[in-house]
């Protein structure tokens, strides 16, 4: 297995990382990256049911959709990500315990004892430190989660709480969680840099990872890559089909939106724009 300890910090870069080490390439892989405050939704999701849009705009936080299902989820330099990449093995699929495991253990060398669930979330104290989330090619696996070690908790609630009233959809919607900062359970909390080298070098003993720079490949593969995740239609198109209750002259409208447009429920007077990227712009394009 290849380990590589990421250079990038913009969640579009390590998106791509990922979808070319998955695609492009033979060998196992174990990426650790931390990635500029923004938010990552499944690929089943709809933005309006999942982000506050309002206050990522207000924030400058850029909301992106992933490859992976399972639900949304708020990055910044506090939170740690680590994704394994390698060859798509039955008793592999849809199981984060092999994963996890080594990232239990090495959360107890800590005095942390942590509890794994059937969904792939870890919880320490009751309250959830790690989300994962897996997605497979005809022949590829890629298993991928996070770890809040100091991440900013207010920033994570107030961008994970939709303002939008979805009256019917068919979306894969977040399991809402209590959460918490490992940091916040350490006596003495090392800085992110000091944890994050500690579980890097343990995962490189448990795994017998080589450590690896990011392939020459990457550089010539990284622009269609990056155009891919932050095209319209990967980020709005790929939202499952959903009805939006709209307020326009006094009165309220059920409006059905399917591939990111209306279709059905828009009064003929309307003045306002209804696609979905009207109503869930995300900074990533303004950038």
């Amino acid at each position: 297995m290849k380990l590589i300890l990421s250079p990038f910090t913009h969640p579009l870069q390590n998106l791509a990382l990922e979808e070319f080490l998955l695609r492009h390439t033979d060998d196992s892989w174990l990426i650790f990256y931390r990635n500029e405050p923004s938010v990552l939704i499944g690929r089943h999701q709809n933005p309006l049911e999942e982000v506050n849009v309002a206050y990522l705009q207000r924030h400058r936080i850029p909301w992106l959709r992933r490859i992976s299902g399972g639900g949304a989820v708020y990055h910044d330099p506090g939170n740690l990500n680590f994704s394994f990449i390698l060859p798509l093995e039955q008793k592999l699929y849809n199981r984060y315990e092999p994963f996890l495991q080594p990232l239990c253990d090495f959360l107890l060398r800590w005095e942390l004892p942590v509890q794994q669930t059937p969904k792939g979330d870890l919880l320490l104290g009751g309250r959830k430190i790690s989300g994962n989330a897996q997605f497979t090619t005809h022949r590829r696996l890629l298993s991928h989660g996070t770890l809040l070690y100091q991440a900013d908790l207010d920033h994570l609630r107030r961008s994970l709480q939709p303002a939008a009233v979805v009256t019917a959809s068919r979306a894969v919607a977040s399991r809402r969680s209590s959460v918490t900062n490992v940091a916040d359970h350490l006596s003495t909390p090392p800085p992110v840099e000091a944890f994050l080298a500690a579980l890097v070098e343990h995962f490189r003993q448990e795994f017998a990872a080589t450590p690896h720079p990011v392939p020459d490949a990457y550089e010539h593969a990284e622009p269609p890559l990056l155009q891919q995740f932050r095209s319209p239609r990967w980020l709005y198109e790929r939202t499952p089909a959903f009805t939006l209750r709209h307020r326009c002259n006094g009165q309220e409208y059920e409006v059905t939106i399917k591939q990111g447009r209306p279709i059905a429920g828009v009064p003929e007077t309307c003045p306002h724009r209804l696609d979905l990227s009207a109503l869930a712009p995300t900074v990533l394009l303004e950038e």
